[in-house]
């Protein structure tokens, strides 16, 4: 990773001299002779709109544009440039996440400087414009970093640490720069609609292999849940004993009510079918049905304080509806106090995922 991110992010600039503004951007693709880069929309508006925009010394070809306040992406075409090496994408960004990010910025002397900076990622926003929504994530500098976010860094890849593999693109500084927002790499589907397969397989390859090592963690929290179960049910609870027969079956349950809130999601079935996702995003229903379960053997709600369930997708939403769907699903004959403590239950961990 170290020389392909150098080597691949690249200085745009305006073609006349009169126009002052640059930003970053990054090859993803080549293809015959012709390379394809990332950046942001608003750059190529700073630096005087589409046919003024330049890649190094290199007139380019805005091949896709969304929009600066929304999907604030662009992807520009070059010929040549195929010495620098296409980076590998990937929508696999969660909250704590280590990234470096490498971009441009200029100097006192009005030198202009390639430079990394690293950080986390933070909180997972939601840009909407005219009812299209695209995922940003929030961008955490280190505070023992010497440099910050400055003004070039817009269209900057978003790198993670650990995989090498692009996770987003810079998109603003907030205040002096040592936050900032980045757009996820998922929203290039927004504005390239037939992305080569290439592209995508080695999101794919990335993800693929976070979903191998995060089933594995789940496999082996189950085995651990299931002694902790074996344990506390041996003690003869029945306070909730309706309910515990009701959530018995929480692979079979997490499977209906995920069908049936798909049904209302009908983009999120499509992803989930073409990317082999479907059996996992049940399985992390099944997740958060597992700790409405222990929660009620333990009699401890502070169970569902730190739910960490690893989303195949970044739609909460879908989520949200499934866990309302089996509220609404509670047996007539679980009688009142236990009703509300399952109530209760799925309330709280709806609220975590707004």
């Amino acid at each position: 990773m170290n020389s392909d991110l150098d080597d691949s992010v690249t200085l745009i600039t305006s073609e006349s001299s009169e126009i002052p503004d640059f930003g970053s951007g990054f090859v993803i693709h080549q293809d015959e002779g012709t390379t394809f880069l990332l950046t942001c929309a608003h750059v190529v508006k700073d630096v005087g709109g589409t046919t003024r925009v330049k890649v190094g010394a290199d007139l380019a070809e805005v091949f896709r544009l969304g929009e600066k306040d929304g999907c604030d992406l662009a992807i520009l075409k070059v010929d040549g440039l195929m010495r620098k090496p296409p980076l590998k994408l990937s929508n696999s960004a969660t909250k704590g996440k280590r990234i470096i990010i490498a971009g441009y910025y200029q100097n006192e002397t009005k030198v202009k400087i390639l430079r990394r900076i690293s950080g986390v990622i933070g909180e997972r926003i939601v840009f909407e414009l005219d009812g299209d929504r695209t995922v940003v994530w929030d961008v955490e500098i280190d505070e023992s970093s010497k440099y910050f976010l400055q003004p070039g860094y817009s269209g900057s890849p978003v790198v993670d640490e650990q995989t090498g593999a692009t996770i987003g693109v810079m998109s603003q500084r907030v205040g002096t720069g040592r936050q900032g927002l980045a757009i996820s790499i998922e929203a290039v589907r927004k504005i390239w609609q037939d992305i080569p397969s290439s592209l995508l397989q080695n999101e794919l390859n990335y993800l693929r292999n976070e979903i191998a090592i995060k089933e594995r963690r789940i496999e082996k929290s189950r085995e651990e849940l299931n002694q902790v179960e074996l344990y506390l049910r041996s003690s003869a609870n029945q306070q909730f004993n309706k309910s515990l027969r009701w959530l018995s079956n929480r692979g079979w349950l997490a499977e209906k009510i995920g069908r049936e809130a798909l049904k209302q999601f009908s983009d999120t079935a499509k992803y989930l079918e073409e990317n082999n996702y479907t059996r996992r995003f049940y399985l992390e229903i099944k997740l958060y049905l597992d700790f409405i379960y222990y929660s009620l053997v333990t009699k401890r709600f502070n169970l569902l304080h730190e739910p960490v369930v690893s989303q195949c997708q970044s739609n909460p939403d879908v989520y949200i509806l499934a866990l309302q769907i089996l509220k609404q699903r509670i047996p007539g004959h679980i009688v009142e106090d236990e009703r509300k403590a399952l109530e209760a239950r799925i309330d709280y961990l709806k609220s975590r995922l707004l």
